[in-house]
């Protein structure tokens, strides 16, 4: 099995567009995948392109076969739809971000391109990305702009949201890849990084 610790996946059409975003889970050799809406999809075995976010395999883009139908425990779940999922060939695998990451409390102005500015608390960093909680409402795939100064020079950082939930106290936690990022900020947060590692005298898991 190509999945290890997989709890998210994206379904996309033929053209390229998201079709779906679903809750995976892995049961054995069998896969399911859980959905609130899929478009175009209804009670149908279908051949689709699926990008699987695991934490441990990393992220796998995959040709799969879904048998979709309503989830007939829907009530129990929260999901009206699921799918038996069947991986027929494996396209591509981007490995998990390697790079430490530590726990940080700073507190940065955001705009996100989908729902304008707002105000967030990076809780951890790595020269990946970055684990956010704010109030605002955001999706997977969004994407927000924030800068910060680590050392002398002001960093611009881009980041995508990955997986997200919602908070016991409200608001939201949302674990974000960095992208386009210039070697020069990426030197930046690995040296920050490994500094505050030194003084906490440990690595965050």
């Amino acid at each position: 099995m190509i999945l290890k610790d997989c709890v998210r996946c994206f379904v996309y059409m033929p053209d390229g567009r998201i079709a779906a975003s679903g809750r995976v889970n892995v049961v054995g050799e069998y896969i399911f995948l859980y959905f609130q809406e899929i478009a175009n999809f209804r009670d149908a075995r279908v051949r689709a392109s699926v990008e699987f976010f695991d934490s441990i395999a990393g992220i796998v883009r995959a040709g799969c076969e879904l048998l979709i139908q309503e989830n007939r425990y829907y009530g129990e779940m929260v999901e009206p739809w699921m799918a038996r999922c069947r991986i027929l060939k494996v396209d591509k695998i981007v490995q998990r971000q390697k790079d430490p990451r530590v726990r940080t409390e700073l507190e940065v102005a955001a705009v996100s391109l989908d729902y304008g500015p707002f105000v967030g608390v990076v809780r951890n960093i790595s020269a990946g990305g970055v684990y956010l909680t704010t109030d605002q409402r955001m999706e997977e795939r969004n994407t927000f702009v924030f800068s910060h100064t680590f050392f002398s020079e002001r960093c611009r950082l881009e980041a995508s949201v990955v997986w997200l939930k919602t908070l016991p106290d409200k608001g939201y936690g949302y674990g974000c890849q960095f992208i386009r990022l210039e070697e020069a900020a990426k030197r930046d947060i690995q040296r920050y990084v490994t500094m505050r590692l030194a003084k906490l005298g440990k690595q965050d898991g």
